[in-house]
Formats: structure tokens, C-alpha cells, sequence
């Protein structure tokens, strides 16, 4: 497909960053790579920086999870991606659930700063009734920075 003069590049990158990002995923998929960490953080990182993608990368993230084994499961820089992606679209709930429930406590200092940065890239895109649960998620952060 990308063999066409480009014309399927150029396509997929007109629909966005985060399109052409699964789309890449796609076609390395169906040539035989397997997805890793290093994919799925670079994957997290370009649909951050677009603030789009989330339920795709959700699925995906749990679909490694499910596959990869422990020791191949997701590290550290494939949580702070993705929980940046939740922060670019708005999804701090999310991202905590993950701190909760997901990743090593007490939380390292990278994925402190991630959240931190998540909710710091939210706040301005929530609205007045919002900010109480903003308040919320920093007093959770700084509780696991002090547990650190």
C-alpha cells in the first residue's frame, strides 16, 4: 500500500497524526512485528500530540497487557506515554486508575511527573464544575510524590 508513489502516506497523514500512527501499527503488524514497548510508547506519544486516540491506545494497552506476559508487559515509558495521552485528552481519571491500579508503588518519579503533567495539560480544557476533581487529582499526586 505504501508502495503507490506515497499517495497512502499522504492520505494517512492528511486524516491526522494519530490515524497514521495505527495505520503504521497496522501495516507493521501485517508484516510480522509484534507489538512492544517501544511501539506502543512511540504509538501513545504521536496520539498525544495530537490529544486524539485514546480508546484505541486504551484497547491496545490492555490487549499487550493481556498478551505480552509479565515480563514483557508494559514499563515505565509506556505508562508516563500513556498517561500523557490521557492528560492531551482529558482523561485524568483515567490516568490515575492507571497510577492506582497498574503501575509500581510507590510511583517513580517519572510517572509522578507524568500524572503531574497530565493534570496540568487537562485543567484548562475542564470546565468550572471540574476544578473540585482537579483539586483532587493534586492531592493525589502529592500524596504519592510524599510516599515516594
Amino acid at each position: 500500500a505504501l508502495g503507490d508513489g506515497g499517495g497512502a502516506l499522504s492520505a494517512a497523514l492528511q486524516s491526522g497524526v494519530a490515524n497514521w500512527a495505527f495505520t503504521v501499527l497496522d501495516s507493521a503488524r501485517e508484516g510480522g512485528i509484534e507489538v512492544n514497548n517501544h511501539i506502543l510508547s512511540s504509538l501513545f506519544s504521536a496520539c498525544a500530540s495530537e490529544g486524539k486516540g485514546i480508546n484505541r491506545c486504551t484497547k491496545l494497552l490492555f490487549w499487550h497487557m493481556e498478551n505480552a506476559g509479565r515480563a514483557a508487559g508494559p514499563n515505565v515509558n509506556v505508562w508516563c506515554s500513556f498517561i500523557k495521552l490521557c492528560g492531551a485528552c482529558g482523561e485524568v481519571d483515567l490516568a490515575v486508575q492507571v497510577c492506582e491500579r497498574y503501575c509500581d508503588k510507590p510511583l517513580g518519579p517519572y510517572v509522578r511527573s507524568s500524572l503531574c503533567a497530565a493534570i496540568a495539560t487537562a485543567a484548562p480544557k475542564a470546565g468550572a464544575g471540574e476544578v473540585e476533581g482537579f483539586e483532587r487529582y493534586c492531592d493525589k499526586a502529592i500524596e504519592w510524590h510524599e510516599e515516594a
